[in-house]
């Protein structure tokens, strides 16, 4: 139950700390000039950005907790990742190949979300 209180608790903050983060914004603008092919390649390699940035705030964070904050930290980042998954694998799963951006910007959108909702819990 702790678990999930701290999940429900995290998921608000995301969502209060998620203004400037916003689909097809501005970093999405460098990609829509493009086949579906290469948007998707785009908007992965913009993913990959904001998903070392996510890997390494993790990391920091962890390092700073006690035990019992450190499961519960993996717990919720194990929850966050399946809930991106799904989330995402809605829009995969829609009709034709825009799904295929969506789902990719959905991957952008969510990571960066959660990039930035850690790096500001490792602020003072």
């Amino acid at each position: 139950m702790k678990v999930f209180t701290l999940f429900v608790f995290l998921c608000f903050a995301a969502v209060a700390h998620a203004e400037g983060v916003e689909w097809y914004g501005t970093e999405y603008a460098r990609c829509r000039d493009q086949p579906t092919s290469g948007i998707v390649s785009c908007v992965a390699d913009l993913t990959k950005t904001w998903d070392d940035r996510l890997n390494r705030a993790y990391k920091t964070l962890m390092a700073r907790q006690d035990a019992s904050r450190k499961t519960a930290l993996r717990d919720v980042q194990r929850l966050w990742i399946k809930y991106r998954d799904v989330n995402c694998g809605f829009y995969a799963a829609g009709p034709g190949s825009i799904s295929q951006v969506a789902a990719a910007e959905c991957l952008r959108f969510m990571t960066k979300q959660r990039a930035l909702e850690l790096e500001q819990q490792l602020r003072p």
